[in-house]
């Protein structure tokens, strides 16, 4: 669970990053944009060390 500032945040971010058909009303993260979020993230860490 989020929050509405949260849940504006991630609609945002999602439109952004051309995920602007895979955002859902029901309060959960499409399952593609989680492990892509995942998968950036990752790769992220790994650059910063």
């Amino acid at each position: 669970m989020f929050d509405a500032k949260t849940k504006k945040a991630l609609q945002d971010f999602m439109g952004w990053e051309n995920y602007d058909i895979r955002i859902r009303d029901d309060d959960q993260i499409d399952r593609e944009v989680l492990d892509d979020i995942r998968k950036n993230h990752t790769e992220w860490k790994s650059r910063k060390k």
